[in-house]
């Protein structure tokens, strides 16, 4: 409904990648129990705690997973959770380090050690890709090949009439052209713009997280 009321387009059932599906449980507090039980790397529900503020602000954090343990080990004790386990698909970190070579893994290794500086800085694993983000803002997809990291930049929109551009257009100042500009139509009609690149080199590895630390200060 949301979708169709923001775009004014229908979405068909079929359109839509049901194994991706999460549960979300926002709330101004959870007990011991309900945070432990989102406690495995895999599970498909998420825990936010909601908190108001003055002058209309609002704040949300996320409980996070500190276990490395999958639920998968308990399908066999009980049937709700096979059955969830049958439907949803959850995808961590090394589902898609495992399509990778050893050489590219290492790569991401490196890109993980340069954004542990910066502490707002979180990943999130999706089916397709894994997401650099900067708060709730991504910086960059990343797709898991066999022999490079394929990165998408968002650079914004540009609506129907050509010119007008979405809020925090973003144009990277990339002097070696190692990027490739990419653009694709929404169901809306308006065009989307990214920026990719293709890493599979250590040697192009500085040179690629000064680009991906412009996005991130444009955020």
């Amino acid at each position: 409904m949301e979708y169709q009321e923001s775009t004014g387009k229908q979405i068909k059932k079929g359109d839509v990648d049901w194994t991706q599906s999460r549960v979300v449980f926002i709330s101004p507090a959870f007990n011991a129990y309900q945070k432990n039980s989102v406690n495995f790397r895999d599970v498909p529900f998420e825990l936010w705690e909601i908190r108001k503020y003055g002058k209309d602000l609002i704040g949300l954090e996320q409980h996070k997973a500190t276990s490395k343990e999958s639920i998968e080990k308990f399908k066999a004790t009980s049937a709700e959770i096979a059955n969830v386990s049958s439907e949803i698909e959850v995808v961590d970190e090394q589902d898609h380090l495992a399509r990778s070579s050893a050489e590219v893994a290492e790569i991401w290794d490196n890109i993980k050690e340069y954004f542990a500086q910066f502490p707002d800085v979180t990943y999130s694993s999706k089916k397709h890709y894994i997401s650099i983000k900067r708060e709730s803002a991504a910086v960059c997809f990343v797709h898991f090949q066999r022999n490079c990291l394929r990165i998408n930049i968002r650079k914004g929109n540009i609506y129907a009439d050509g010119k007008t551009k979405s809020s925090g257009f973003f144009e990277l100042d990339d002097p070696k052209e190692m990027s490739e500009e990419r653009t694709f139509k929404w169901q809306s009609g308006v065009t989307g713009v990214d920026y990719t690149i293709n890493l599979k080199d250590k040697r192009d590895l500085e040179y690629f997280l000064w680009l991906l630390k412009q996005k991130y200060d444009a955020i």
